[in-house]
């Protein structure tokens, strides 16, 4: 943004709601969708006041997604009072374009107003100089022509920046006697922008490499380190993965990698067995169904081992999963193992894990497990 200006956002629910009126539009996940085939799909803005009479006003960036055979129409008012003569219903009366612009009058009459008041009208604009506009307050009217079936125009953000800022500022005197609206004025606009842009970007570099930011960049970013298909991680649970996935990534594809990456995520360290070490057993011959049934039948299986505090629900199951996956050794199949404080014969049971050596008496009670009786040891 220009040294010295200031400017009106709105990129989230409450900003395009806020002193509004919607018409055929609804508010997804902080972007403005205007309905397609609608009778008049808009939205009227209450005045933004800049707070200092014969403000001229600086700047309009608009961003949006547009399907085919639709149009965006934008149209701008500056004055510096609120109450002006319109003619409604083919009598010219006076009236207060705050209470007017939000009140039950049909959306047509409104945008007829904007036009007759001398509005500036604006066809699918996205970055655009305001120099026409001087006023302390400006009314905004956007409206969507949209004849396609299929999709919306969403309105992702809109921001109005002020006053007027232009290079001119800085030529020699006899340069900054020219109109604000001429077309040298217009001209040098083209290069201040493209010259503020750039600097905006630089600015914020630092913000492109931090783990914190927006789930989009998570999700871009987590791929160069094979952290995939992570789209049920909440923004929190991601930017922890991501910050440390430097460290984890050059010891991938080892058991201690997916050992800390679970430790990470869960708080607490996993019990990890490959089945290869199992059969190293001595034992292992003799009860070779029960140890395959536990660990599996190929000597590739490795299961990793938690207890069910650790695993809240299935979204958590599959984030785990998910995570192993991503750093498990090559060739492997992973088993995610959950403990339960009951015992269950035949299932998975270690001592001082899931369960404990004690002078007490035990109970034998039957449980239904996938619509089997199982034998419980409590």
């Amino acid at each position: 943004m220009a040294s010295g200006t200031k400017c009106f956002t709105f990129n989230r629910k409450e900003d395009w709601t806020y002193r509004s009126l919607l018409c055929e539009a609804e508010i997804q996940q902080d972007s403005l969708s205007f309905k397609f085939n609608a009778y008049c799909s808009a939205i009227f803005f209450q005045s933004l006041d800049s707070c200092e009479q014969e403000t001229v006003w600086h700047r309009l960036r608009i961003n949006y997604n547009m399907p085919e055979n639709s149009k965006l129409i934008v149209r701008l008012y500056s004055s510096d009072i609120k109450e002006t003569s319109i003619v409604v219903g083919g009598q010219r009366r006076r009236v207060n374009l705050d209470d007017f612009f939000v009140s039950n009058y049909d959306p047509h009459v409104k945008i007829e107003a904007f036009e007759n008041i001398g509005a500036l009208v604006l066809d699918n604009p996205n970055d655009i100089s305001l120099y026409s506009l001087t006023g302390r307050f400006l009314w905004i009217c956007i409206e969507s022509l949209n004849y396609s079936s299929l999709e919306s125009i969403n309105l992702h953000d809109l921001r109005i920046e002020f006053p007027r800022s232009t290079f001119i500022d800085y030529l020699p005197e006899v340069y900054q006697r020219t109109d604000n609206n001429s077309f040298f004025s217009r001209f040098i606009s083209i290069f201040q922008n493209i010259y503020l842009e750039t600097e905006e970007i630089i600015d914020s570099i630092p913000g492109y490499f931090e783990p914190g930011n927006n789930k989009e960049f998570l999700d871009w970013i987590g791929k160069w380190f094979g952290i995939e298909n992570t789209i049920v991680l909440n923004k929190d649970d991601l930017s922890l993965m991501v910050s440390t996935a430097v460290e984890t990534f050059k010891i991938k594809g080892t058991k201690r990698s997916v050992s800390e990456m679970i430790e990470k995520y869960t708080g607490e360290k996993p019990v990890i067995v490959e089945k290869f070490d199992v059969t190293q057993v001595q034992h292992y011959e003799n009860d070779r169904q029960t140890f395959d049934a536990l660990f599996g039948k190929n000597n590739f299986v490795f299961s990793v081992i938690l207890h069910e505090k650790n695993i809240k629900d299935e979204k958590c199951y599959a984030n785990i999963l998910n995570l192993v996956e991503n750093v498990a050794p090559i060739n492997t199949i992973c088993k995610l193992v959950v403990l339960s404080e009951d015992i269950f014969l035949g299932y998975h049971c270690y001592l001082g894990i899931n369960s404990r050596i004690s002078n007490g008496a035990c109970r034998l009670s039957k449980k239904q497990i996938n619509g089997k009786g199982i034998l419980v040891v409590h």
